[in-house]
């Protein structure tokens, strides 16, 4: 499962871990008041298939984001600073995290501007963020037939 190497990758990373302390979470996060958070989530795998069937290699897409509700004119350039560090952290990696086999991270779309939800959606205020989209290459065991 791919999401256990990035989450593996982001939360033992240092400056990562130094930026949003524990708040790195699967699929949904709240706003919480201790903003920043990174949240990540597979958008899509693709399975490699040979003549005899699966050969437990897939690539899967997967987008990580980062989030921060805060009010002030610094909170887009912490965001930007944040996404920096994640693509220092996953961008080119190669090798075993979070107990998954990776041949390889690969920053694919760059990243792009986001906003959570905009006032008037359940929250008072905007949350800025930054979304990126990797492409994950990983060993999984293909199913018995």
């Amino acid at each position: 499962m791919i999401e256990k190497c990035i989450h593996a990758l982001l939360a033992g990373n240092a400056t990562v871990a130094a930026m949003v302390g524990g708040r790195i979470s699967p699929v949904f996060t709240a706003q919480a008041a201790d903003d920043p958070r990174i949240v990540y989530q597979r958008v899509g795998t693709l399975r490699v298939r040979g003549s005899k069937g699966p050969a437990g290699l897939a690539a899967a897409r997967v987008q990580v984001s980062v989030y921060d509700g805060r009010a002030g004119a610094e909170v887009y350039a912490n965001v930007k600073a944040i996404a920096d560090a994640c693509r220092r952290a996953l961008d080119g990696f190669v090798g075993e995290a979070g107990g998954v086999n990776c041949r390889g991270i690969i920053l694919q779309d760059g990243e792009r501007d986001a906003m959570a939800a905009p006032p008037g959606e359940g929250q008072e205020k905007p949350t800025v963020g930054v979304v990126q989209e990797y492409l994950c290459w990983f060993v999984e065991t293909p199913p018995t037939h």
